[in-house]
């Protein structure tokens, strides 16, 4: 137990006082331990600052360079960084820890394993651009193709076999052979061979669809119970090592046809689905989207501070900003960033305290990369110091 010259025995890690015999004030020493206590553990903290504003309320705490700092009795206390020191960050909504080179993203380790499922989101539990839609982006990872005025649309339904809880519902017109609900992957460190895919398909009773990897393709016939289907074909993926895999593709009539359940593995067996850890499923597919958003709202503008990226202003009037988004998971190539003010019908990141819109919220010309986004705002006239400056992102480094 060091002694602390000035305030007496203290704790190895958390530095929290310890009372002695026959110490006075004892409440004094038990109450700062409390406090410290309640600030460490399960910490929470709005963001990270390199300075610590001049004011604040008291439980108020921000990640710093050098630890953890919490408002306490209207005095900031820093708490030192040390391994294994960790906090929430509630303007990203994730875990970050605290090491050397600062604060880093808690990135579980199932997350970055690979997956014996190729493709990404197979479980369809993972909608981060809504529920609905038409032709475009649907569940994550999953690109639905269409032609134009064809009126096919998808939407989220629930219930699936082997125990999944959504399957994906395509309604067509009538005979489509363009249609097709497609994703592409990266097969380059896939060892030479044969590749299968599964899925649960259902449908007009009689109905056929097909279904491709790559250039190979088999035709299935359905029902309108829950069927599984399997295809296995070569892996040969085009010069870049992409190969696209189409799951549901040119249905022969009108009606709604349901999928649930994709699973792409090496060999020729289809085994049992993978069910995947929710969280390392999360982190697979962030790689490729990412949002600010709750996640069940939809990426749109005037759709609320739930989430959004927040900054603080660094001094009073209009002034230049240049901030930087740290990615919860590395993407996997720099994304191309979409905009989104919380409270107008903008593109500009929002000075929420004072009712207010920034301008030129826009991509800095440098700094970006896989792991973190470099922002440039302006500041509106009117603005404090310290002010809260909020915006909603989306990522995107989907393969084409």
């Amino acid at each position: 137990m060091p002694l602390d010259p000035d305030t007496g025995w203290r704790t190895t890690r958390l530095g929290l006082p310890l009372i002695a015999p026959a110490q006075a004030m004892k409440h004094l020493a038990l109450n700062e331990a409390m406090l410290r206590l309640d600030a460490l553990v399960q910490a929470s903290v709005e963001g990270v600052r390199d300075v610590l504003p001049s004011g604040g309320a008291d439980g108020e705490g921000w990640a710093v360079r050098e630890g953890l700092a919490r408002r306490v009795d209207g005095v900031w206390q820093v708490t030192p960084g040390q391994a294994g020191l960790q906090t929430w960050r509630r303007d990203l909504a994730r875990t970050e820890t605290w090491t050397a080179e600062g604060w880093q993203p808690l990135v579980p380790p199932a997350a970055l394993a690979p997956s014996r499922n190729l493709l990404g989101n197979g479980a369809l539990g993972i909608w981060q651009r809504g529920m609905s839609g038409g032709a475009g982006l649907t569940a994550d990872r999953f690109r639905l193709v269409a032609p134009v005025g064809s009126g096919a649309g998808w939407t989220r339904i629930e219930g699936a076999p082997e125990g999944l809880s959504h399957a994906l519902r395509i309604t067509v017109g009538g005979a489509l052979a363009a249609l097709a609900l497609r994703q592409t992957v990266d097969v380059r460190a896939l060892s030479a061979g044969p590749v299968t895919l599964s899925a649960w398909v259902r449908g007009p009773d009689g109905a056929t669809i097909q279904t491709a990897i790559g250039s190979a393709r088999r035709t299935h016939t359905i029902g309108t119970d829950w069927r599984r289907i399997t295809f296995t074909a070569a892996a040969a993926g085009d010069v870049a090592g992409r190969l696209v895999v189409e799951v549901l593709a040119a249905p022969d009539r009108a009606g709604a046809f349901d999928i649930a359940g994709v699973q792409l593995e090496a060999g020729r067996v289809a085994s049992a689905f993978a069910h995947p850890d929710p969280a390392a499923e999360l982190a697979r597919v962030r790689r490729y989207f990412w949002k600010t958003f709750a996640p069940d709202t939809a990426p749109a503008r005037a759709a609320g501070y739930e989430g959004a990226f927040l900054a603080t202003a660094q001094g009073d009037g209009s002034r230049p900003h240049r901030l930087s988004v740290p990615f919860p998971v590395p993407m996997r190539a720099p994304p191309v960033m979409t905009p989104f003010n919380p409270a107008a019908d903008n593109a500009e990141m929002r000075n929420a305290d004072r009712g207010t819109d920034c301008t030129s919220s826009l991509p800095l010309s440098f700094g970006q990369s896989a792991e973190r986004f470099a922002l440039f705002t302006i500041t509106p006239a009117g603005t404090v110091a310290g002010d809260a400056l909020c915006l909603h992102m989306t990522f995107d480094a989907e393969i084409s």
